[in-house]
């Protein structure tokens, strides 16, 4: 040890549209009332209920399709976002009724029940449940209704070259529903008409649910995948998605309950981008399988992150051992949102941002995230795990391959529980105040396994620096660091639990490194 303490861790009959069809793309169409088999209109009578927002959403009464509506238990305490009634009834109700039904005929649409069409667009203009069968080559459904629509998919195929297949212009709610056994497949053209306003395959300007046993797969070949612009809520199904854009984005929130989720992207994977209001923004997943490859970050929330369970597997970036993996010379960790990061939500992905700049993380958040439960494999050329603010490991199993920071928070990370599996990192936890009361925490790093910094340098000539702590009171701790064991710009506590330090194997580092002291009052401290 030298002589600093050396230490270490988103109904009219005549509707002019607002979104470009596919079939009329370059002007603005008008759909009206006609006995034609490609320009009808069917009316039936309306089952479809109250818009109110503040009453729970109720399907229509006679269903063809049924299913025990899942419970869940959500704990709410202790966040800033709203997540205790984030689910409906509904949102986890896949049973639906075929009261209408829109049967898709390659360049034709034959409708039974409600709804509009003008060559191959479909407009839904009145609430209701809506199933959606064939294959469309080239055409949109289109949704402006003040009520609840619900579109029910069953094997359903719909392309459009320059627009969105599914654009949700106006709806009180919409739930898109992928029924029992189904294979449903969407998908975009890689330019769109100068008079498209939306930039998603399934693109809605409101609230957005996706539920169901079968299955999605949507070609983003223009930009994003699944696009709402409040909250977008996902409860059940297997989801297939390919995009140069942005995979999921919910501006508002994104939630996911229950589904398959399998996502390459060009961009992000699943994002919320509501970094203005506050209590918005975030992202919170009670359960799942994810299986995400994204060249930037796996999962983006603005502001909060909150995981209760799941399976998670990620790869971003190319993985750790990838060409993005920068140098480290000059690189703390900190600040983890640059400012192109905040893009608008009509970015595509194409934009000006250098190859420098773009973030490649696993799991980030703009601000709080807690991690309580569930299994995250992570192989990312950046941070694996990224907070601007604070980080709670209250449980959970990590399986963590870094080309940085395994897991990083600006301000306090605090590990409760679980069991963290370091595999390979820059350094392993990285903080101003990292805090260890139980669970298993196990560091392979090429630099050090702990760090207690701010991003800044270390105080002038070594002097230790307020407010940046190394606390362990519990658990146990095995760290196999290239560079110090454990350092701290300040200060290493450890009242209990097990710490195990093998090296560091590098000269002029150390298994403990402090600038402010090092104290040792409890546990059981092995150097090695």
């Amino acid at each position: 040890m030298d002589k600093n303490y050396k230490g270490f861790f988103a109904s009219a009959m005549i509707f002019s549209i607002l979104a470009s069809g596919c079939s009329d793309s370059g002007n603005s169409s008008e759909f009206s009332a006609s006995s034609s088999a490609s320009d009808t209109s069917i009316s039936v009578s309306d089952e479809s209920t109250s818009s109110d927002d503040t009453s729970e959403d109720e399907q229509p009464s006679s269903s063809s399709q049924s299913a025990e509506i899942v419970q869940l238990s959500v704990k709410s305490s202790g966040y800033k976002s709203d997540i205790k009634d984030i689910f409906s009834e509904n949102d986890l109700n896949p049973t639906y009724s075929a009261e209408n039904e829109i049967i898709l005929k390659n360049d034709s649409v034959e409708l039974k029940g409600k709804g509009n069409v003008k060559n191959s667009d479909v407009m839904i203009t009145e609430g209701g449940t809506y199933k959606i069968t064939g294959t469309l080559d080239d055409g949109q459904i289109i949704v402006n209704s003040d009520e609840k629509v619900w579109l029910i998919l069953d094997n359903a195929d719909i392309s459009c070259s320059d627009s969105s297949p599914v654009y949700i212009e106006k709806s009180d709610k919409t739930f898109i529903t992928l029924a029992p056994d189904s294979e449903n497949t969407l998908s975009d053209g890689k330019e769109y008409s100068s008079e498209s306003s939306s930039d998603a395959v399934i693109f809605s300007k409101d609230n957005l649910t996706l539920n169901g046993t079968g299955t999605l797969n949507i070609n983003a070949n223009f930009n994003e995948g699944i696009t709402s612009k409040d909250d977008l809520t996902i409860t059940g199904g297997t989801i297939n998605i390919n995009s140069v854009g942005n995979a999921i984005k919910g501006k508002d929130c994104v939630a996911v309950s229950s589904a398959e989720i399998n996502i390459t992207s060009q961009a992000d994977g699943i994002k919320s981008s509501n970094y203005e209001e506050a209590g918005k923004g975030f992202i919170y997943i009670y359960d799942g399988t994810f299986n995400i490859n994204a060249l930037e970050d796996a999962f983006q929330a603005e502001q909060e992150f909150i995981i209760d369970g799941g399976n998670i597997n990620i790869v971003s970036g190319d993985g750790s051992s990838s060409e993005y993996v920068k140098q480290h010379t000059d690189d703390f960790g900190f600040g983890g949102f640059s400012p192109q990061s905040k893009k608008s939500d009509t970015d595509t992905a194409t934009t000006s941002e250098t190859e420098d700049s773009i973030s490649r993380k696993g799991i980030k958040s703009g601000s709080d995230m807690y991690i309580n439960g569930g299994s995250i494999t992570a192989d990312c050329s950046s941070d694996s795990i990224h907070s601007n603010s604070d980080i709670t490991i209250s449980g959970g199993n990590f399986e963590l391959s870094s080309g940085s920071q395994a897991v990083h928070a600006d301000n306090t990370l605090s590990v409760k529980g679980g069991n963290i599996n370091i595999l390979k990192s820059y350094e392993g936890l990285e903080a101003s105040v990292i805090n260890v009361s139980d669970g298993d925490v196990s560091i392979v790093s090429d630099d050090d396994g702990f760090n207690a910094s701010d991003g800044s340098s270390q105080g002038a000539m070594g002097q230790g620096i307020d407010g940046l702590e190394v606390n362990i009171s519990g658990g146990t701790v095995y760290v196999n660091a290239e560079g110090d064991g454990i350092d701290s710009n300040g200060t290493i506590n450890i009242s209990g639990g097990t710490v195990t330090v093998d090296g560091p194997s590098r000269g002029g580092n150390s298994s403990l490194d402090s600038n402010s002291g090092i104290s040792v009052d409890g546990g059981t401290l092995i150097t090695v």
